[in-house]
Order: C-alpha cells, then sequence, then structure tokens
C-alpha cells in the first residue's frame, strides 16, 4: 500500500461491525484514442445506401430488411431480380 500511496483505515464497534475504508490516489489518464476498428467501421458504414434487397424467402427478406434498416440503409425489397429488372431499377 505504501508503495502506492494509499491509506487503510479500520473503524468497528461491538455489534454493529466494522468499516474497511481504501484509499488509492490515480490520476486521471487521457482519453483513449479512436481504435482503427471504430474508424474501419465509419468508412465501411451502410447508412444512408439505398439498396435493392432480392430475396424470394420471405421470412429472410423479412429477417434481411430489419438487420439492414437498423445499420442504416433505405431498402427497396422484391422478389426476384427479373421482377425489378422488368420495372428498370438500376
Amino acid at each position: 500500500m505504501n508503495k502506492m500511496g494509499g491509506t487503510i483505515s479500520v473503524t468497528s464497534e461491538v455489534g454493529k461491525g466494522s468499516t474497511f475504508v481504501v484509499e488509492l490516489p490515480f490520476e486521471m489518464g487521457a482519453a483513449p484514442e479512436k481504435s482503427k476498428k471504430e474508424e474501419a467501421d465509419k468508412e465501411n458504414s451502410i447508412h444512408g445506401l439505398n439498396l435493392m434487397l432480392v430475396e424470394d424467402n420471405k421470412l429472410n427478406a423479412e429477417v434481411a430488411e430489419i438487420l439492414l434498416e437498423d445499420e442504416g440503409a433505405i431498402i427497396t425489397m422484391v422478389n426476384d431480380g427479373q421482377q425489378k429488372l422488368s420495372q428498370r431499377y438500376l
């Protein structure tokens, strides 16, 4: 404890219990820099992108739509690629 510059104190009362106080002085460190992963995640974000989701399985389509919208993508859903191409969507 002495090497860390701290103190320990104890007070005790019969029938009431004991109180232990440990004090260790620490300096606040600098805020951590953004990690490379955080920066890469921001660069690889799909937030605001317009995406066409082509899925013929209704349950899969619903799950994928929810996951993509939760990430901020704007989704256009079709049952198959031919359906949307016939509407001239590119």
